[in-house]
């Protein structure tokens, strides 16, 4: 299923070299790199205005300040936990994930996942650019669609390189963006009384709960869409690396800036729920209004870039007989193509989008995750079993879904509207792997019984 390319393509640590590798397990002779570039990778991947966007859901939404920050806390430190677990396997196997999940779902869920995580990329791209395209235009005074051009093509340029330049570039923005992430912390924070932060919700505590379980799951979903491309930025690293190190790095560095983030992102909105966040910030910066405005936009690159690459190869993946430079081309030449005409409304989009991927994800994570394919002692399921118990879980957690799109029967009657659906999933697969397990060990001791 995996092709190991030839031992003779030199790409090592040059930085300025277009990556040769595809869909492909990295050969040994290829391996390279340090554990602490994946810290800075998911810091600077983090580190952007859609972010600070997600923990804003909570206060938009009605929330507490404590209690969008309690939220906050739940999602993040879950759905990381799951990053951090398939970012450490990379080493192990050397294949980007999608690919690395065809050893349980084999040619048909590659074809099925690889397109369906290809055009959530796509998704991520248009929803993320938004922001950084509003903030050149207060910038620069220049049009929506020239804003938008100007930071897809920065970000397509980067991904085309591939791998190694990524990896650097990622290091660059994270000092960079993180700095001036601190000094807008520093003015910021001080303009916002006590007072409005432990304000109470206006909402009773039955009318919080459910939007407390959907932006836990929201802030959830964040980080678990990375999960899709977790091993396509370690991949390379030598397989000495130990495994648990990867893991606390990718855990420390996505959680760390995710968190940061979407807890100013509250606290500002607090200042104004209902209020345009861009024209917030500048008013809040003052003199350094434009340094902002600029770093908010220069903040959707780096997690553009993990889209536009990542989600080419998730279409190589699919089948799709692509160069891997042309790939993240194509990827974000149609999320350019989809929002240039226009944001529209832009918080009821990205929350429902958030959401739709959790629905996705989760059992095709569960089932991944559960089966462990590249231990010593793998679960052995076929791969039509693997994903006809895919759409079992999928089609459990339907009655647990609530988005304006649809709202389940149990959602709607039972759970005020709380989508606990990606839960649901999650449990279904765990459930469904254990009892194929146990009806397998019992067809295997049949015979011998009957010998007996």
């Amino acid at each position: 299923m995996t092709k190991i390319v030839s031992t003779t393509t030199t790409y090592g640590e040059k930085v300025l070299s277009v990556e040769p590798f595809g869909i492909e397990a990295i050969p040994a002779s290829e391996r390279h790199g340090r554990v602490g570039q994946i810290f800075t990778f998911w810091f600077s991947a983090n580190l952007n205005i859609l972010t600070w966007f997600t923990g804003a859901l909570g206060i938009i939404l009605g929330l507490s300040f404590p209690a969008t920050v309690g939220a906050i806390m739940i999602g993040n430190i879950l759905g990381t936990l799951f990053l951090a677990v398939v970012s450490a396997q990379g080493p192990k196997h050397g294949l980007p994930q999608i690919a690395a999940s065809g050893k349980v779902y084999g040619p048909i869920g590659l074809k099925l996942f690889g397109s369906l995580n290809w055009l959530g990329n796509v998704g991520w791209f248009a929803v993320d650019i938004i922001l950084g395209v509003i903030a050149l235009e207060q910038v620069f005074g220049v049009s929506y669609l020239t804003g938008l051009l100007l930071l897809g093509t920065l970000t397509i340029v980067v991904a085309v390189f591939g791998y190694n330049f990524i990896h650097r570039f990622a290091q660059i923005m994270a000092v960079a963006l993180g700095a001036f992430f601190l000094v807008m912390s520093f003015r910021m924070i001080p303009q916002i009384s006590p007072e409005t932060l432990w304000a109470p919700s206006k909402l009773s505590m039955l009318e919080q709960l459910p939007i407390f379980v959907l932006v836990a799951a929201a802030v959830f979903s964040y980080q678990l869409a990375f999960c899709t491309c977790g091993s396509d930025y370690s991949r390379y690293l030598r397989t000495s690396i130990s495994s648990g190190k990867i893991a606390r790095y990718t855990f420390f560095g996505s959680i760390l800036a995710g968190a940061w983030l979407e807890i100013l992102g509250a606290a500002v909105t607090s200042l104004n729920p209902q209020g345009d966040s861009i024209a917030l910030i500048a008013q809040l910066m003052g003199p350094l209004a434009i340094p902002a405005l600029l770093t908010i936009a220069l903040s959707t690159i780096p997690i553009n870039v993990l889209a536009t690459y990542s989600g080419g190869i998730s279409l190589m993946a699919a089948g799709i007989p692509l160069k891997r430079w042309i790939s993240p081309i194509l990827t974000g030449g149609l999320g350019i193509l989809l929002i240039s005409s226009g944001s529209g409304a832009f918080a009821d989009t990205y929350k429902n989008f958030l959401l739709l991927l959790s629905y996705w994800i989760t059992p095709w994570l569960g089932i991944l995750l559960v089966t462990k394919p590249f231990s010593d002692n793998p679960v052995k399921l076929s791969h039509n079993k693997a994903v006809v118990l895919y759409f079992l879980a999928l089609l459990l957690s339907v009655p647990f879904m609530s988005s304006t799109l649809y709202t389940g029967y149990i959602a709607h009657n039972y759970l005020g509207g709380a989508d606990i659906s990606y839960i649901v999933g999650l449990l279904a697969t765990v459930l469904g792997v254990q009892i194929i397990k146990r009806l397998q060990s019992k067809v295997i001791r049949l015979p011998l019984k009957q010998h007996n």
